[in-house]
């Protein structure tokens, strides 16, 4: 019928609509990859390549003093409600900061990010 929609009571006890992949490979069980959740990855599935480092060899990087930042800004108005905040200095587009450490570095940057949503 051109138009009709078909309803959910529509399927009966045929179950979801042969359109539905999920429905499809669940029901038929071929090709259904495992839950990387609840079951181990398959045999040689997470080897590493050779000379890539792993997670122990890894150490945290130790910044030596005050940090030199400057953020280019898309829009001359995120720009000029940076320069109002204390310590930020305006060149242009962008903007530049000394951050003591970087968590204070990273919290000027999501400070910028959230000037980016203001309107006018």
């Amino acid at each position: 019928m051109p138009g009709a929609t078909r309803r959910n009571s529509d399927r009966g006890a045929a179950g979801p609509s042969p359109r539905c992949g999920r429905a499809r490979r669940r029901a038929s069980g071929a090709g259904s990859r495992p839950d990387p959740l609840t079951e181990p990855p398959p045999a040689g599935a997470a080897e590493r390549r050779p000379g890539d480092p792993g997670h122990d060899e890894h150490r945290p990087v130790a910044d030596s003093g005050p940090l030199d930042i400057e953020v280019d800004l898309h829009q001359p108005r995120t720009a000029d409600l940076a320069a109002l905040i204390p310590g930020i200095a305006r060149t242009g587009r962008a903007v530049t900061f000394t951050a003591e450490n970087m968590t204070a570095a990273y919290g000027l940057l999501q400070l910028l990010a959230l000037l980016t949503y203001v309107g006018p």
